[in-house]
């Protein structure tokens, strides 16, 4: 049986006011202080993402990091299918699975095709090509572009108004940095996929597969979280404080606030959330929080 669930919720608006809330069937979430032996980083000396002229410079270096070029045009699904909303909609959703999650099976995409959002279903790279990359001279580009090939054939398709990027797991890394470089991107919603690099080292579960080191990139997750969240655009970071396969805790509220003043500079909007969850999973009550979903939980896999 599913645990109750608690969930501590910080959001910043573009305009710099910042609002919380908490839904609990449990006692509150409390916040701890960071442990002494945790170094933190000097976010201001160390980011990038200043300006929004910044967003613009990094996000051409990043494209040509990955693709050696332009962001592809072609047409094509691959790893992928188009699901319909249960209901005629002009939103897309784009929901990347994790590691051997069958993304069309997915709870997630499920929900958002209750929530109102024809979704285009990514499945993950299999994970034997994950440390296979070091010697290819993009080696991220297996990775990510599926999503553009998928994106660019779903606008073929149909004109939506909106289109959102949905990712759990290592769709959830593959939100981070796809979001980051494509502003057609408005709203990105990353799911127990990263944490930035001093955490990686100290958070039990974190270290991630081969491409979480972002081999090729001369930019960290911090740039990239501000880079998704700038000019009118918005990232939800979604952590599983139980989670007992990747990224658990809340530590992640040693960044959040430069991270939220910083994409509020930028016009944009950073926000995270804690959910007191223990299954590598979306819970039900998280996808209804973000989407208004009311589609039937499945069981959660583990699946990375």
């Amino acid at each position: 049986m599913q645990r109750n669930v608690a969930i501590l919720i910080v959001l910043t608006a573009a305009a710099g006011a910042t609002w919380a809330w908490r839904l609990s069937q449990e006692k509150p979430v409390v916040t701890a202080p960071p442990p002494p032996e945790l170094a933190i980083p000097d976010f201001e000396a160390e980011t990038q993402v200043r300006t929004v002229e910044d967003v613009h410079r990094l996000r051409a270096q990043l494209i040509r990091e990955v693709f050696g070029g332009e962001l592809p045009t072609g047409r094509e699904l691959v790893r992928a299918s188009i699901l319909p909303a249960d209901k005629p909609s002009r939103s897309l959703a784009i929901y990347h699975g994790g590691h051997k999650q069958v993304a069309e099976e997915a709870f997630g995409a499920r929900a958002l095709q209750s929530a109102g959002y024809d979704v285009l279903a990514i499945s993950m790279l299999p994970g034997v090509y994950h440390e296979r990359i070091d010697g290819e001279p993009y080696p991220l580009r297996r990775f990510l572009e599926p999503v553009a090939l998928g994106l660019n054939y779903a606008l073929e398709q149909k004109a939506y108004d909106e289109v959102i990027m949905v990712g759990l797991s290592g769709g959830g890394w593959t939100t981070v940095v796809y979001a980051a470089m494509d502003p057609r991107i408005q709203r990105s919603y990353q799911i127990a996929g990263s944490l930035p690099e001093y955490l990686r080292q100290f958070v039990p579960h974190s270290i991630g597969d081969h491409e979480q080191s972002l081999p090729g990139l001369s930019m960290g997750y911090i740039d990239l979280y501000l880079m998704a969240a700038s000019e009118g655009r918005e990232q939800f970071q979604v952590l599983v404080r139980h989670d007992p396969c990747c990224f658990p805790g809340d530590l992640a509220h040693t960044y959040r606030p430069f991270v939220e003043k910083r994409a509020a500079e930028l016009g944009g909007q950073f926000g995270l959330v804690v959910d007191e969850l223990d299954q590598h999973d979306i819970s039900p009550t998280m996808a209804r929080l973000l989407w208004g979903a009311s589609a039937p939980h499945r069981e959660a896999t583990g699946d990375r």
